[in-house]
């Protein structure tokens, strides 16, 4: 659990209203550390002696994953000397002015710059970043910070299974169990084979997989033979146990050939099913389960790895096999066969559904990552079988983007969730210390 320090500094010579909004900050955190689960440790006042400051800090040093340091009021210049040369990483959290007229209240922003340019100044390497909003708690500045820093703390304990390896011959999908140890504290789960879904699915509960069949029955169209609904459920549900058994978050799961030559079967199917609630990315791509996860945190929707196949002069189509979970999809859906295989289950047949989208991608051995905003829309009917996403809004011409693409070395998939939170996944990106490529 996310364990969040909270203080806020101020000087004499400030008086008007100070422990009121410090106070009503505190409140509105303790209420936010219910409804986000986080624990939350809080100087009861605020604070004017650089003593005192230095002394909290020291006690918090093992104690707090993150300082949240409101610049309530202008403070003097030895407590942000001490702020700044403690280890401890900050967010910084100034208060606007309560009206445009009279005295200057509080000055709370320019005590930010102050203490922000401190850091530079005696700790250039330490990382912050900041917000500047009043303590509401409905307010969406400061529960965006908050979520940014659970998916940072939640990272460091991270589980991903790799479930074979990744496909044959796409070594731009390969990277280091060592390097997302270290870097993040990830735990990689190889398993070598399938035969542990194959174990899994001979203990299957009938009744389970009946009751889970009746429901998908009333989302999809099946117009091919039901046995690839069966076959397809169980998968999913093995996948679902294993994840559980391990404490695992995401799924990276070689799909081919390994399905097919062991369980006569595409599982692009059951990774939609599992999608919903537990990221799955095709053909073991360990870095779109990365990036699936992290999305899937911020935008708290499922998500999708998919294929960039087309462009125009003012659109992208992405692509996969059928992968896509059913929330995500637009009427009708349809239990299709492979696309390169005819006769052998199971995919879907599906739109996404219109709307605004964020894609990601991690670049090999995460030298940088590409983050960028699309509106999925649908000027003409056609489509290619499998999931299919056209999607125009982008903020660069899709040439360009596609030159960055292939320039910069990306692998071949992007991941998709709906909504904007390109700002967001590039504050990740920053504690992380990962470049990032945005438009």
């Amino acid at each position: 659990m996310l364990k969040l320090g909270f203080l806020g500094v101020t000087q004499k010579t400030f008086k008007s209203q100070k422990e009121d909004i410090y106070n009503r900050s505190i409140d509105v955190l303790l209420k936010l550390s219910q409804k986000l689960s986080f624990e939350l440790i809080y100087s009861p006042s605020l604070i004017e002696d650089p003593f005192i400051l230095q002394k909290i800090l020291e006690e918090w040093q093992d104690k707090i994953d993150f300082l949240l340091f409101q610049t309530t009021t202008f403070a003097g210049g030895f407590l942000g000397e001490i702020l700044a040369k403690s280890d401890l990483p900050v967010i910084f959290w100034a208060i606007p002015e309560l009206e445009i007229k009279g005295n200057l209240k509080w000055n709370s922003l320019c005590s930010l710059n102050f203490f922000a340019s401190l850091i530079k100044k005696f700790n250039p390497k330490k990382k912050f970043d900041w917000i500047y909003t009043f303590p509401e708690e409905e307010n969406k500045e400061l529960i965006e910070i908050l979520k940014v820093l659970k998916i940072l703390k939640n990272l460091k304990s991270l589980k991903i299974i790799h479930l074979v390896g990744t496909a044959p011959g796409f070594f731009n999908l390969e990277v280091s169990y060592e390097l997302l140890k270290s870097k993040f504290g990830i735990e990689i789960k190889n398993y070598p084979s399938l035969d542990i879904i194959v174990e899994i699915i001979k203990s299957l509960d009938k009744n389970e997989l009946e009751k889970t069949k009746e429901e998908i029955k009333k989302i999809i169209n099946i117009p091919i033979e039901e046995k690839w609904l069966d076959e397809g459920l169980k998968i999913a549900i093995a996948l679902e146990e294993l994840a559980k058994k391990e404490n695992a978050k995401a799924i990276a799961s070689r799909c081919w050939p390994d399905f097919r030559e062991t369980l006569s079967i595409f599982p692009c199917f059951s990774f939609a099913i599992v999608s919903e609630k537990i990221p799955v990315s095709c053909e073991g791509d360990i870095l779109s389960a990365l990036g699936m996860y992290i999305l899937k945190e911020i935008s708290e929707k499922p998500t999708s790895v998919l294929d960039l196949v087309y462009y125009d002069n003012k659109s992208i189509i992405l692509w996969h096999c059928g992968n896509t979970s059913l929330s995500l999809t637009k009427p009708p859906i349809s239990l299709d066969y492979q696309f390169n295989h005819p006769g052998m289950g199971s995919t879907i047949d599906s739109k996404f559904k219109e709307g605004e989208v964020t894609l990601f991608s991690f670049n090999q051995d995460l030298k940088n990552a590409l983050i960028f905003s699309g509106k999925i829309s649908y000027p003409f009917e056609s489509k290619f079988k499998g999931s299919f996403a056209y999607i125009t809004d982008l903020p660069i011409k899709p040439r360009e983007l596609f030159d960055t693409i292939v320039k910069e070395g990306f692998p071949h998939h992007l991941v998709l969730s709906y909504g904007n939170f390109v700002a967001l996944i590039k504050k990740v990106l920053y504690w992380l210390e990962i470049p990032s490529i945005t438009f």
